[in-house]
């Protein structure tokens, strides 16, 4: 269980750290145009100047939504966990229902109550 939920944290940060280093490098450029409109002022520039302005307010809007992702996983897997610990499922069942897909009217999606049927009938036939 904890592996699903350190790979969910990954991708996360893996997103985040992404873009960052990509706001860095447009922030870098941003430096140099800056600095040539100190030395000669032109409209190209200042219109690559503007573009650059929103594609890195662009970068920061992705970079919140990733982090918002990521503590909504967090959060969402600490949910599941907690409710997986306190039901006296098997660890196998516990396992299979913490990969089901997320539904947020419910704790667990459709998939649940079929999976969780499959294995009561396996224990009662074994």
């Amino acid at each position: 269980m904890l592996d699903a939920l350190l790979a969910k944290v990954h991708r996360t940060v893996a997103v985040q750290a992404q873009l960052a280093n990509t706001w860095s490098i447009i922030a870098l450029y941003q430096q140099l145009l800056t600095r040539e409109l100190d030395v000669r002022h032109s409209a190209d520039l200042v219109s690559e100047l503007q573009l650059v302005s929103l594609v890195m307010a662009q970068l920061m809007k992705e970079q919140a939504a990733a982090a918002g992702k990521g503590i909504a996983s967090l959060w969402v897997t600490r949910r599941h966990q907690l409710w997986l610990s306190q039901s006296g499922l098997q660890p196998d069942d516990q396992s299979s229902l913490f990969r089901l897909p997320v539904n947020p009217s419910v704790v667990f999606g459709p998939g649940a109550n079929v999976m969780l049927q499959q294995a009561q009938e396996a224990r009662c036939c074994a």
